[in-house]
């Protein structure tokens, strides 16, 4: 088995079918699709079991009670039978060469650990908005982690053995669990790289920043601490660690509209121009 693909899901009737199809549908056919219903309250187990029921490849498990993410990952994992593992969320959407292409990447490049990509944001409705957008190379990522999260989680694919090597996903954290994987994976000394493409539209719906509440960014402050710690980042780079504290402060419903305002802001777009200039020229695919 070349790939596992570890979907946590909970409670996401709305989009779930969109999810699951755009990885059934993927022109890279030799995968494992790892799908953990999360103790859902609405139908999104029904469908699951239906995709179960239909395709050979779906492997469905049950948490009895909601674990939250982190520990619901690392059940997946633990059954694993892939040499890489994709992750996916529950309302987002693959593009249809996304494994492909990321496996060609691991393949032809043994001494990297993780493969991520750049995405494009979609609305309730799946319609477009602006690109999400990340750092490629391994020195860029590594430069921009103690400000942001420098990998898109939902479209990162990664060596099954590196990551048990440095204990999964943390269950100390149960968000922000992949920043907390990347500074681990740095302390490592782990190579990250991400496609100039945008293979995943990422869902910005009407909950996205109301999940994201106080105590949210009070794990994304723990995590920055702990990571700036095993990494040895010097002290004058630390002052990213006040981002989550200020972000605590505003109200979901301010965020919403300064959502892109915001963005602006975000060092993560100085992938911008690498973009536009053409480089990967699939902005339309």
């Amino acid at each position: 088995m070349k790939v596992s693909v570890v979907m946590s899901v909970y409670n996401a009737e709305k989009y779930l079918r969109q999810a699951v199809d755009s990885i059934l549908n993927q022109t890279f056919e030799d995968f494992e699709l790892i799908m953990i219903d999360d103790d859902s309250s609405d139908c999104s187990a029904d469908i699951l079991q239906e995709y179960k029921d239909q395709d050979e490849r779906v492997i469905l498990l049950k948490n009895e009670n909601n674990l939250g993410l982190t520990k619901s990952l690392n059940r997946g994992l633990a059954i694993a039978k892939g040499e890489y593992i994709a992750r996916m969320d529950a309302d987002d959407i693959s593009a249809p060469e996304r494994f492909t292409k990321q496996v060609d990447y691991l393949d032809q490049h043994p001494d990297y650990s993780f493969v991520s990509c750049i995405g494009c944001y979609i609305n309730e409705n799946g319609n477009r908005e602006q690109l999400r957008l990340f750092p490629e190379a391994n020195e860029e990522i590594y430069a921009m982690m103690p400000k942001v999260d420098a990998v898109m989680h939902p479209g990162v694919m990664f060596r099954k053995d590196d990551i048990e090597k440095i204990g999964n996903y943390c269950e100390d954290f149960r968000v922000v669990q992949d920043y907390d994987l990347w500074f681990r994976g740095m302390a490592a000394g782990y190579k990250f790289y991400n496609i100039q493409e945008p293979l995943v539209l990422f869902r910005r719906n009407e909950s996205y920043n109301t999940r994201k509440s106080k105590a949210y960014r009070m794990i994304d402050f723990a995590v920055r601490k702990k990571g700036y710690r095993i990494n040895h980042i010097p002290l004058h780079k630390r002052i990213y660690i006040v981002i989550p504290l200020a972000l605590a402060y505003i109200p979901p419903k301010v965020m919403d509209k300064l959502f892109y305002v915001l963005k602006g802001f975000d060092p993560r777009n100085k992938a911008k121009e690498y973009y536009q200039n053409g480089k990967s020229g699939t902005e339309n695919k």
